[in-house]
C-alpha cells in the first residue's frame, strides 16, 4: 500500500490552497513533499515582491572568468569532502524499543514523547527537533507539523516532518543577516559568512531556473519539481522557486534527516511506503544541476559558489551524508516509491561531474 500528502505543514496549506491533510486516492505518501513554510513554495516573509528589478546572479556577483576557481589546499584526501564513502556517523537504532515513550505518552503533551522516542532510535534527530525547538524561527515547530496526530503510532509516522521542519527552524535561528547555517549533527554545523539570501535578488540565481535545462525532461513526474520549483523568476511576484543556491542545500540538508527519521521509524509505517529516499536523491539532482547550469551560464554565480570555502564544503558535506544513508537504506521498498528511477539520474557521468569540479575546487585530487 502507498498513500500521498498526509504529511503537509497545516500552515503552507491555508496559504497555499493545497488539499486537506490525509489521503488523496493514489494511496501513496510522498515524504515531506510539504510546501516549507521558509524554504518551499510559500513566502512568509515578504508577500509580494513590487519591485520590477529582475535582476539576479551574474548581474549582482562581478563574474572574472578565471577558468578554474581557487584551490583550498588544506583538505586531505582521506576526508569525506573528497570521498563520500568516508563519511560516518552513527546511524539510527530502528530496533531500539520505544515501548517506555508509548506507555507515557499524553496527547495533549506530545513533544515529551517527540524527544523521548528520538532519543531512542535518532539521537540526531532529537537534538535537531529540541534545538529548533528551544532556538527556533519557528514557535513550537514540533507540535505546528505533527498536525493532528493523536496517537504514538500517528505521531511516530509524522516524527520525519517535525525533524525535517524544525531543522530548518533551527538552521534559520543561527548566524546574523547574510549568513547561511546548516546544521548537519551536534558536532558538525558551518555558517557561511558570505551567504546567500532566500529572494532573487541574491547572489545565485532563482532555483526555478533549472526548470529549463536538459535534465527535467528526464524526471516528467518529478513532484518536488511542483512544490519547490514553482514561479516565473521574471515576474513581479515572490515566488518559492524564485528563492537561491543557499534553499536548495537547506531543503537537501533536511532531507537527509527526513530519510534518517524514516529508516528509524519505518516498522510503525503499517505496510505503507514512503518516500524518504525519493526527497533526498531529488534534491542532490537538483544540487547538480544547479551547479551545471551556474558553471555554463551564469559565471559569476558559479564563481561564488564554487570559489566560497564554506559553501564548497557545505555541498560537499550534504553529498557525503545524503550517500551515508541512501547506501545504509538501499534495498528497503518502504523507503523510497521512485528511488529507482531517480538514482541513475543523480549518479549519471555528465551531473556527477559537477561534483568532482566542486572537490577539484576545495583541494581534491
Amino acid at each position: 500500500m502507498r498513500r500521498l500528502g498526509s504529511l503537509i505543514s497545516a500552515l503552507a496549506l491555508v496559504v497555499s490552497g493545497c488539499g486537506d491533510d490525509g489521503d488523496d486516492g493514489t494511496n501513496m505518501l510522498v515524504e515531506d513533499a510539504s510546501v516549507d513554510t521558509m524554504f518551499g513554495g510559500t513566502d512568509t516573509l515578504g508577500g509580494t515582491d513590487t519591485g520590477g528589478d529582475t535582476t539576479f546572479g551574474d548581474d549582482t556577483v562581478p563574474a572574472p572568468d578565471t577558468g578554474v576557481p581557487p584551490q583550498d589546499t588544506t583538505v586531505t584526501q582521506t576526508s569525506y569532502l573528497c570521498d563520500e564513502n568516508l563519511y560516518s556517523e552513527t546511524p539510527p537504532s530502528p530496533n531500539a524499543s520505544v515501548a517506555s515513550a508509548v506507555a507515557a505518552f499524553n496527547a495533549s503533551n506530545r513533544v515529551p514523547f517527540i524527544y523521548q522516542s528520538l532519543e531512542a532510535r535518532y539521537p540526531i534527530g532529537r537534538y535537531i527537533t529540541e534545538q529548533g525547538q528551544l532556538r527556533g524561527a519557528f514557535d513550537n515547530c514540533a507540535e505546528i507539523f505533527l498536525g493532528n496526530a493523536s496517537t504514538p503510532v500517528e505521531v511516530m509516522n509524522r516524527l520525519s516532518t517535525v525533524v525535517h521542519e524544525c531543522g530548518h527552524s533551527l538552521d534559520l535561528s543561527i548566524g546574523e543577516f547574510g549568513e547561511d547555517t546548516f546544521v548537519f549533527r551536534p558536532d558538525l554545523q558551518l555558517t557561511c559568512k558570505d551567504g546567500d539570501t532566500t529572494d532573487r535578488y541574491g547572489k545565485t540565481f532563482a532555483r526555478s531556473l533549472i526548470n529549463g535545462d536538459a535534465y527535467a525532461a528526464t524526471n516528467p513526474d518529478d513532484f518536488y519539481r511542483d512544490v519547490y520549483m514553482d514561479g516565473d523568476p521574471f515576474n513581479a511576484a515572490f515566488e518559492g522557486g524564485d528563492q537561491g543556491f543557499n534553499s536548495v542545500v537547506e531543503e537537501a540538508t533536511q532531507y537527509i534527516n527526513s530519510l534518517a527519521t524514516d529508516y528509524a521509524f519505518e516498522d510503525q509505517f503499517g505496510g505503507y511506503s514512503t518516500s524518504a529516499r525519493d526527497g533526498i536523491l531529488t534534491f542532490l539532482w537538483y544540487i547538480e544541476r544547479y551547479l551545471k547550469l551556474a558553471r555554463e551560464s551564469y559565471p559569476g554565480v558559479y564563481q561564488f559558489i564554487s570559489g566560497d570555502a564554506c559553501y564548497r564544503e557545505a555541498v560537499l558535506t550534504v553529498w557525503a551524508r545524503a550517500w551515508f544513508y541512501l547506501n545504509l537504506t538501499e534495498g528497503r521498498p518502504a523507503l523510497e516509491i521512485d528511488g529507482p528511477t531517480l538514482k541513475p539520474l543523480v549518479l549519471s557521468a555528465d551531473l556527477a561531474n559537477e561534483i568532482q569540479l566542486l572537490r577539484q575546487a576545495h583541494g581534491c585530487q
